[in-house]
């Protein structure tokens, strides 16, 4: 805590301007970041208070359930140490299923009345809060998964996150090495098949679909209220992103986003501690976005908030129709991957599922243009550190 507090001082004092600029979602996660002993949160909220202007900020923290029900409560902390204009829940859940809770190791994480209790609290509070579902896990049944959806349903969730599995050999989790597991997956088709199902009852039970996986309540989508962090996310020519702690990302671009750059710190907790007490910088590593990255990133990003815009592409590309992606999106459109209606392109559902090989084609275009002489700058270390030390400037 003290590290990513001594981060966030650096960052910002150097860069008055940042001071100036309007915060608009601020987001504690990254793993069970309601672990975080209390007094240690406050701390870290007390200074990124101090550095950001948070007044229209919505506010995250995300963990598991039964440790939001602590006798110092960590969204208490943050609402006392932040004025920001909104705080919401973010829960992992995964499945109400027991035998398949302890067969993840989660059975201590929170049971259904936890849960309940949990949204009781936040609701109580003004806050809203938001659970992850898992799906297609290994010999689940399309009824358990809809059992699931239903119960957290009838929990009063406001967003419900839906994921699908990723498990596949050679992939270095422990399940991954488990061939019992592993023949016990769907098809891909089916799997694609059970997404679509999913989909359709969250659909019938009045939740809207806002980006691939987030399912949000109608009457809180139509709110101040509403999920706003991840659709700030999807805007990278619109927004900037700082990213503290081990593994913390963050994305800039100049302002006609012509150029970004996506930086990565230490994965390892001991070396990022190191490096931020040896008074040096914690970056690892930073990827340079030409501007033909940044229209594969911005599609992708759009793709993922559900709508390509046609108008949008052309007034920051200056590309009418999307014409330079014109033969991924005519094959996209044969396989029924996406839609184009109006001016728009939007996956189908069909598509939604299949979003990574979508941005597998269209990063293809990236790929194939010069890969050895593109390629050779792209990942640096340490030796770049002071290019990465100068991009606020270009904010």
């Amino acid at each position: 805590v003290n590290a990513v507090i001594s981060e966030i001082k650096k960052k910002s004092a150097p860069v008055p301007g940042l001071r100036e600029r309007i915060v608009h979602g601020l987001y504690f996660g990254g793993g069970t970041a309601n672990l975080t002993p209390t007094d240690s949160l406050r701390n870290i909220a007390e200074t990124v208070e101090r550095s950001f202007d948070l007044r229209q900020a919505e506010v995250t923290l995300e963990g598991v359930p039964i440790y939001f029900l602590k006798r110092d409560k960590p969204m208490d902390a943050l609402r006392e140490e932040l004025n920001a204009r909104h705080f919401r829940i973010s829960m992992g859940i995964q499945t109400f299923d027991q035998k398949m809770l302890e067969r993840m190791g989660r059975q201590a994480f929170g049971s259904l009345e936890t849960i309940a209790e949990v949204v009781s609290y936040a609701h109580k509070a003004n806050m809203t809060v938001s659970g992850d579902m898992l799906f297609n896990l290994p010999g689940q049944s399309l009824r358990a998964m809809q059992d699931d959806l239903s119960q957290a349903i009838d929990l009063g969730l406001d967003q419900i996150c839906l994921y699908h599995l990723v498990l596949f050999h050679g992939l270095g989790t422990e399940w991954s090495r488990s061939p019992q597991l592993l023949s016990a997956l769907p098809s891909n088709m089916k799997a694609c098949k059970n997404w679509i199902a999913l989909r359709d009852k969250l659909l019938s039970a009045g939740y809207i679909q806002t980006t691939l996986t987030n399912f949000e309540r109608k009457s809180v989508h139509q709110s101040e209220c509403r999920f706003s962090y991840e659709n700030f996310s999807f805007r990278p020519n619109r927004f900037d992103m700082m990213g503290f702690g081990p593994s913390g990302i963050s994305f800039y671009s100049n302002k006609k986003f012509t150029k970004g750059w996506k930086v990565t710190n230490l994965e390892s907790a001991s070396d990022y501690i190191q490096r931020i007490e040896s008074d040096e910088s914690p970056l690892e590593r930073f990827f340079t976005y030409n501007e033909q990255d940044l229209r594969v990133f911005y599609l992708m990003r759009r793709l993922a908030a559900l709508c390509i815009q046609e108008h949008d592409y052309e007034r920051q590309f200056g590309i009418p129709r999307v014409q330079d992606f014109s033969s991924q999106l005519e094959v996209l459109q044969n396989a029924n991957l996406i839609r184009h209606c109006r001016n728009t392109y939007v996956p189908t559902p069909r598509g939604m599922f299949y979003a990574d090989s979508i941005a597998s084609l269209f990063a293809e275009e990236c790929k194939s243009e010069a890969p050895g002489k593109r390629n050779a700058n792209r990942l640096v270390c340490q030796d770049k550190q002071q290019e990465v030390s100068n991009m606020a400037g270009h904010m």
